[in-house]
């Protein structure tokens, strides 16, 4: 995806569009948990954090600044909320 669609996306997704929130979650789910598999070890933990980081940054996209990548952001919220809940 590019950055001119991820922002178009992220756009579409402040405004309340729930497909674009989809794509987006389609986009990087598959990713963020192997990452998070990785990270844990464990299937239970990984799924939980991905849920909840995804639900975080979707819910905090006004915040988000679009000078990055919603990946390296999305993956960041991820790994805090793995070391916080360790």
């Amino acid at each position: 995806m590019t950055r001119s669609e991820e922002r178009r996306l992220i756009e579409r997704a402040i405004a309340g569009d729930r497909a674009a929130a989809e794509t987006f979650i389609r986009a990087h789910q598959a990713s963020l948990y192997a990452y998070m598999l990785r990270m844990s070890g464990r299937p239970d933990i990984a799924e939980d954090i991905v849920q909840d980081a995804f639900v975080r940054a979707l819910t905090n996209l006004t915040r988000f600044d679009f000078r990055f990548r919603f990946s390296t952001w999305l993956f960041t919220i991820a790994k805090r909320l793995y070391v916080n809940a360790c």
